[in-house]
């Protein structure tokens, strides 16, 4: 939730000073660990920055002091990348999904890398980086071992079909990489040399209220890769979070695009579902959204 301090608004999660309840989904040892010498997170130690506004969002960038304890030689080497490229001068972080289920107290099933290091220098960096997906700057890198996506970070833009954008560009600004991702939830990055999650678009509070809320505007996100409406369906049934008003009803008035996409797409992720942890809730939404 958002408290008032005197620095402005800023992000409360569960169990810190004042928050009540714990409603959902992030367990109470996990917000009592979210500053590094335990305890509850006070106002004070999410530190927005009034410099680093997101004007696309119209938020501030919020950086919440983590240091997660995770015994997985996945998760260290995966930092260790991080922290390579952070120490060549790129901005680095882990992302996505990896960082939301470490918030929720859950091992990952795998960690993506978002950096602002283009695909060359990666393959620099890190003999034997492939690079995997060459329109969207998506590499695979090796580090002790083991194999990550590491993405650079981009902008999009003019969707054409449901699917593919028109323009693809670079930036030097991780902020505006979180802006193209599909839900909040998703769009949080962790910087594990500062051992701070770093959160744009209002993604922390979201995990805390457990909400699953589409980054910007929920229509012009759908419209931009009708699968989105799908994956919705399967991170809210998975989740256990609900759909946002704004989520739900855009998926409700343009369900009937998701006949265009192509049949193995949606066997992808109606498979995920019905092999997820909660297949019959997703059958549910699926059959109340249309």
């Amino acid at each position: 939730r958002l408290v008032r301090s005197g620095g402005g608004d800023v992000l409360a999660l569960p169990g810190s000073r004042g928050t009540g309840r714990n409603p959902c989904r992030i367990p109470a040892r996990i917000c009592d660990a979210l500053r590094p010498g335990g305890g509850p997170l006070s106002p004070g130690d999410a530190a927005g920055t009034g410099s680093d506004s997101f004007g696309l969002l119209g938020l501030g960038m919020e950086r919440f002091r983590r240091k997660f304890q995770v015994a997985n030689p996945a998760f260290h080497a995966a930092c260790h990348a991080v922290r390579k490229l952070k120490q060549a001068g790129f901005e680095a972080g882990l992302v996505g999904g990896s960082v939301r289920d470490l918030l929720l107290g859950r091992l990952p099933a795998d960690y993506d890398l978002v950096t602002t290091a283009v695909p060359e220098v990666l393959a620099e960096l890190f003999p034997g980086q492939r690079s995997v997906g060459v329109s969207f700057g998506v590499s695979l890198i090796e580090v002790e071992g083991i194999r990550f996506e590491a993405a650079t970070a981009r902008e999009e833009r003019n969707y054409l079909d449901g699917r593919h954008p028109e323009l693809v560009r670079y930036t030097d600004s991780l902020e505006l990489d979180m802006a193209r991702r599909d839900f909040t939830v998703n769009a949080l990055w962790y910087d594990p040399e500062t051992e701070e999650v770093c959160d744009c678009v209002g993604g922390v509070a979201d995990l805390e209220r457990g909400v699953l809320r589409t980054v910007g505007d929920p229509e012009e996100r759908f419209r931009e890769d009708y699968l989105r409406m799908l994956r919705a369906v399967r991170f809210a049934a998975r989740l256990g979070f609900e759909l946002s008003p704004g989520t739900r009803r855009a998926i409700a008035e343009l369900a009937p695009l998701t006949a265009e996409l192509a049949p193995e797409r949606v066997a992808g992720e109606l498979t995920r579902m019905l092999t997820g942890p909660a297949p019959d809730r997703a059958m549910r939404l699926l059959l109340e959204l249309g």
